[in-house]
């Protein structure tokens, strides 16, 4: 972790938390968690029928929505670059070089791999990614998803790479927003497009679409943005967060609940249903602002500074991207070396035990993957980063790492 930039006077930014250090711990806790909470629902899937085994599907079902976290973290975290740094002169150069240096080299990394070196040698059905690549590569993957289904064969493994095209177009976009609009317009636009993204899916499912639109197409799944992008503003009022830690508790437990009761009414919280979609979405996602609120307020206590300041999730949030990029097609090669829940069970004769197993053997074989990653991609363009941020002035407050 870096050392805190130095403070610049800025008359109208209050938020100056006590402890910088903290946030930004916590905030990688948070990442890591995230990350934690997809892999264990790619991983934890039952592939025998037992018992056990669907007691952990049960309990990783929810891991899907770690993606709405990841969205609205980045949200958070980037509205509050843009808006901290507006008065840079070279505002859209800094902000664009320094995205391209932290997320381009590894996707168009594995994009290239995948196509031509990786996804050919794997044995199965044939893959469609080939022909298809110009959606990837042009950051368009979700829309070619929504519109024709996943891709195939080996190919699947790139599925993931749909919420990183999201995040780049809102990458593209929202600077040029934050640039024009004053805070209170920026909070509005934020309000509207949380509203258009739920009421999207809704039409949507009334209008009999594919639930791949729902959960893939771009205007369907801005609310997790929008929601970070309201937070960094509220951060940054005359009363910041603090005025609404006493409602962010109760709010938990309701959304909580809420869940739960739609889970048992369907049987499952699965993001190929429309009614998780419209309604179970939304709840999850305000349900994690709600968290990051008291992550971020200065007020809110040390209980979720602890939970996810914790070296463990902060660990994970390190190498996060690593991992939400490699670890569906660790887990496949994991797979195939015979790493299987019907092996293990064949051992054990405990379908719980073999889907444990299985499930923390990919996640600890992800976690060596993405550090090899973060090693040899990431941190030397991390380093050339940091080198080309010298002699740029530095922000008020950094309270986390984009």
């Amino acid at each position: 972790m870096t050392a805190s930039p130095t403070l610049v006077e800025r008359p109208a930014l209050v938020f100056e938390p006590p402890a910088p250090h903290r946030r930004l711990l916590a905030l990688d806790g948070v990442r890591g968690f995230a990350a934690l909470a997809v892999m264990c629902f790619h991983f934890g899937r039952d592939e025998v029928r037992t018992a056990g085994s669907a007691f952990v599907g049960t309990v990783t079902q929810f891991g899907w929505t770690g993606v709405d976290l990841f969205f609205v973290l980045s949200g958070f975290l980037i509205t509050g670059i843009l808006l901290d740094s507006r008065e840079n002169p070279h505002f859209f150069r800094t902000f664009y070089t320094r995205r391209a240096l932290r997320i381009f080299p590894l996707y168009f990394i594995f994009v290239g791999a995948f196509i031509y070196l990786i996804s050919p040698r794997i044995p199965g059905p044939p893959s469609d990614l080939a022909s298809r690549q110009l959606w990837l590569w042009t950051y368009l993957g979700n829309i070619d998803i929504a519109r024709h289904g996943g891709y195939s064969g080996a190919g699947s493994n790139a599925n993931v790479l749909w919420s990183l095209s999201i995040e780049e177009q809102f990458y593209l976009l929202f600077p040029l927003a934050v640039y024009l609009l004053p805070r209170r317009r920026l909070g509005v636009l934020a309000g509207g497009v949380i509203v258009l993204s739920i009421v999207a899916r809704a039409l949507m499912a009334r209008a009999g679409e594919s639930w791949f639109m729902g959960y893939f197409m771009t205007v369907a799944r801005l609310d997790g943005l929008g929601m970070g992008v309201l937070l960094a503003i509220l951060a940054r009022s005359e009363k910041g967060l603090d005025r609404l830690v006493p409602y962010a508790r109760p709010l938990i437990l309701l959304l909580g609940a809420c869940v739960v009761g739609l889970t048992i009414r369907l049987g499952r919280f699965r993001y190929g249903d429309w009614t998780t979609l419209v309604l179970g979405m939304p709840a999850m996602t305000l349900l994690y602002a709600a968290v990051m609120l008291l992550v971020i307020a200065p007020s809110a206590g040390t209980f979720m500074h602890r939970a996810f300041g914790h070296y463990a999730l902060r660990f994970l949030g390190k190498y996060s991207y690593s991992l939400y990029i490699w670890h569906t097609a660790t887990g496949g090669f994991v797979r195939r070396a015979g790493v299987k829940q019907s092996h293990l069970l064949e051992l054990w004769n405990s379908g719980l035990a073999a889907s444990l197993a299985v499930l923390v053997v990919k996640i600890l074989v992800s976690i060596c993957v993405a550090m090899v990653s973060y090693r040899l991609i990431e941190l030397p363009f991390l380093r050339l980063r940091a080198h080309l941020a010298r002699d740029v002035q530095a922000v008020p407050v950094s309270i986390g790492r984009a």
